[in-house]
């Protein structure tokens, strides 16, 4: 990305739009904030075009995750884990066997 000012607006802003709406929504444990917050992560490095979005975005899944499991929502829990996370591992693999 040719605008490096770009970054030093979309963190903040999507730090403070994650726990800002954590605070407004009483996030108690913030599990939903992070979750959000990673997942502004992962569509940043995606763009980017960044092996780490893959990285990320399991980070994001399993935070997803836990506040499904938390609101019992466990036919996403279930989907997240069996078909999202291998799917993410399988890019990680083959984005450095492609790399080399």
């Amino acid at each position: 990305m040719k605008n490096k000012w770009f970054v030093w607006v979309y963190f903040p802003a999507s730090i403070a739009i994650s726990f800002g709406l954590g605070l407004i929504f009483n996030d108690q444990y913030m599990l939903g904030s992070i979750s959000l917050f990673f997942g502004f992560t992962e569509v940043y490095f995606a763009n980017i075009g960044k092996w780490e979005e893959k990285l990320v975005g399991i980070f994001e899944n399993i935070m997803g995750t836990v506040v499904c499991f938390f609101a019992a929502l466990y036919g996403s829990v279930i989907f997240t884990l069996c078909i999202v996370i291998p799917i993410l591992i399988f890019g990680i693999i083959n984005w450095k066997k492609h790399e080399k």
